[in-house]
């Protein structure tokens, strides 16, 4: 019998899920994109004006003596900090930090083109894998129908035969077309296992499978 549609949605979908959790390849091109967007971001945050809180802390030692002035005593008596805000502008309206900003933009955009691009034949791959398995099933399934009623017709004929209503020609014939119908079987689960190969490899586990 035909494989459900509603069924086939759900192979199409799990196989895929699979595949994007266990195909090396997208995941590094999933990382690859994550890091193009923290550079990205950190353009941005570079192209900025810059402020600064700048603070300093000091001791000083105010006594006649020079030997005297180095103390320890006379120094914490006089201590001086300061406090402020540093702003940094660039001139000419920072075209580096753009042109930085632009860059690190346009490598996004094309980490993002690559991995849906890498979706796009993932998604190709595994509807071709499932498809060819189960046309493969349907295949298997119909000729093993049609070898186990090829034997009950040579079953028949045989009782037949034995019976003197029937001939060795038809027996012949009969075999011959059971002995078919058994190689096709054969046949059909051989390719039913070949596209079952192609889709755990369009899944990226083949080799876990195996």
């Amino acid at each position: 019998p035909t494989v459900p549609r509603s069924a086939q949605a759900q192979a199409l979908e799990a196989a895929l899920r699979t595949a994007l959790e266990s195909r090396h390849d997208y995941l590094m091109q999933k990382k690859m994109l994550e890091r193009e967007g923290v550079q990205l971001v950190y353009a941005k945050n570079q192209a900025l004006p810059r402020i600064d809180l700048v603070a300093s802390y000091g001791q000083n030692g105010l006594a006649y003596a020079a030997g005297t002035a180095f103390g320890a005593e006379v120094m914490r008596d006089y201590a001086t900090w300061s406090l402020g805000l540093q702003l940094q502008v660039p001139l000419g309206g920072n075209l580096q930090g753009r042109a930085d900003v632009a860059a690190a933009n346009l490598r996004r955009e094309n980490a993002l083109i690559a991995i849906k691009a890498l979706e796009v034949q993932i998604t190709n791959d595994i509807d071709t894998g499932v498809h060819m398995r189960n046309s493969a099933m349907e295949r298997w399934i119909h000729w093993q129908e049609v070898a186990v009623r090829e034997q009950l017709q040579l079953d028949v004929e045989r009782k037949k035969f034995n019976a003197g209503r029937s001939e060795i020609r038809e027996i012949l014939m009969r075999e011959e077309k059971t002995i078919n119908s058994r190689l096709m079987v054969i046949e059909q689960q051989l390719a039913h296992a070949r596209a079952q190969v192609i889709l755990e490899s369009a899944q990226g586990i083949l080799l876990q499978r195996w």
